[in-house]
């Protein structure tokens, strides 16, 4: 199990791409739901 450390960096850059994709997702979904439901 020593292909992959968990260390500080790999959790933070985890947690930062999931961020950055949520807020992804979000402006996509207000987009279209603009276009929908107006």
């Amino acid at each position: 199990m020593g292909f992959i450390k968990y260390d500080g960096r790999w959790i933070w850059l985890g947690v930062f791409i999931f961020i950055f994709w949520l807020d992804c997702i979000g402006h996509i979904f207000n987009f279209y739901s603009n276009i929908f439901f107006i």
